[in-house]
């Protein structure tokens, strides 16, 4: 599994090297699991392709922003604007700027900021959202921008104090203004909440022409505990669908063990070999989660049977739904097995946006992702000849969630949340009815947990 979850900005492809169609698949098929900087008029497009947005921009513009109290009104209606696009359609981040200088003193600067966002915080603590403040460089791109160094920023999140207030840290822009980005990264990561890369000079690909080293800066990052997305925001050289495949599969975003493995493997032992490792890395990955109580920590029990499984299921983690459907693909049942993976989908995705909303981010996000695309792997393998009966699987898992009672995550406490989720599986069937076999392309690379 990636160690931590991809992001792509729209604008660096579109329109100048890719159609909107064609980067959405290509960000698809190369593993990314979100995009940042979506326009509004492509928002359902994207999350209909089964991509989240991981970002986008709360207000205009970047050179007069909230540095300027007179500016603070209209930020904040189009900061309630922007939060009620985020809820709807699952986005976590909202970029704020400071906008330029314009002769303002830094210290002034702060706490105009701080002002400004301390009366949005509120907003965004309301909604689950959080405010992000972007750290650009005014060396090259932005010129007079005024928030350009990582320890101005903190300032500003000191000063307001919120979960919800925190720095878009953007790792090109702090090298060209400080660089020490790694030690920067360690001190300042307590008030980060997302990150974007690219190369310097340049802003271009993560390659080994420009001078970030990003196989320390990655792993700097994972140390932190860091649950968010890592954003890729560079301006591809060369052809913008092997450049966005190389900087995905780059193996300093994965575990050493997960990192992705070329189709092309030669010789039937190196297949062989790539089939064992991912179930070796399955097990031990998974099998903890499985079986995990909701309120306390228990060491991992020996595998289940298909009936254990099924008894009291409604309660337990939704990990375990998962482990059901895996077993039940063993014994040859794939009815019964899409439904329970549907199942867990929707009550996974049900539980990633509550914890979203109260405590912000966690690794709640990267299991989910990983169980979902590594059993879904075989669930999709035939995608485009089984597709009515995902779909009435999808039905069946829908219904089922409906009628039974959800102890893991309380369906009243996250009416809101729970509707999402279950708005995001009516989207993923349509899509398996539109295009069946774009589900089939997009999983990861390597087998499904079982083979049809």
């Amino acid at each position: 599994m990636p160690a931590i979850a991809q992001s792509v900005s729209w604008w660096c492809f579109v329109p100048e090297k890719l159609t909107p169609e064609e980067f959405v698949r290509s960000a698809a098929d190369a593993g990314c699991v979100a995009l940042d900087l979506v326009p509004p008029e492509h928002f359902s497009f994207v999350t209909d392709h089964g991509l989240k947005i991981a970002a986008i921009a709360g207000h205009e513009s970047l050179t007069v922003g909230l540095n300027k109290r007179d500016q603070h009104p209209r930020i904040k209606k189009e900061i309630e604007a922007k939060l009620v696009d985020a809820v709807r359609h699952g986005i976590p981040n909202l970029i704020c700027f400071t906008g330029n200088r314009d002769g303002l003193a830094d210290a002034e600067g702060i706490d105009i900021t701080a002002e400004g966002l301390a009366r949005l915080a509120p907003l965004a603590e309301r909604e689950g959202i959080t405010l992000i403040l972007e750290l650009l460089n005014s060396k090259v791109d932005h010129p007079d921008y005024q928030a350009d160094h990582t320890a101005w920023g903190v300032s500003v999140c000191q000063k307001v104090n919120s979960p919800r207030v925190k720095l878009l840290y953007d790792i090109y822009h702090m090298q060209i203004m400080e660089g020490d980005i790694v030690r920067t990264i360690e001190s300042s990561h307590p008030w980060i909440a997302h990150y974007h890369t690219a190369g310097n000079p340049g802003r271009n690909d993560l390659d080994d022409e420009q001078e970030l080293n990003y196989s320390s800066i990655l792993p700097a990052i994972k140390r932190t505990g860091y649950a968010g997305y890592i954003a890729h925001e560079f301006i591809p050289k060369r052809d913008a669908t092997a450049a966005l495949k190389d900087t995905i599969h780059a193996r300093c975003f994965w575990n050493k063990s997960d990192a992705p493995r070329s189709h092309n493997f030669g010789t039937s032992i190196a297949r062989l070999i790539c089939d064992l490792m991912s179930r070796v890395i399955l097990f031990a990955v998974l099998i903890p989660s499985f079986f995990c109580q909701p309120t306390t920590a228990h060491e991992p029990e020996a595998i289940q049977t298909i009936e254990e499984l099924e008894v009291g299921i409604q309660n337990k983690s939704p990990a375990t739904y998962f482990a059901l459907a895996t077993e039940l693909f063993r014994n040859g049942q794939k009815d019964d097995a899409s439904f329970w993976y549907y199942v867990g989908e929707v009550r996974y995705r049900f539980l990633v946006l509550a914890k979203a909303k109260g405590s912000g981010l966690s690794e709640e996000q990267s299991h989910f992702w990983f169980l979902s695309e590594s059993v879904g792997q075989s669930i999709y393998e035939k995608a485009d000849q089984r597709s009515a009966a995902l779909m009435r699987a999808i039905d069946r898992a829908l219904e089922w969630d409906l009628q039974q009672p959800n102890g893991y995550t309380s369906k009243s406490e996250f009416r809101t949340e729970h509707e999402r989720a279950r708005q995001e599986m009516l989207a993923l069937r349509e899509r398996i009815k539109i295009d069946p076999s774009s589900l089939k392309g997009r999983r990861a690379a390597g087998r499904g947990l079982i083979s049809w």
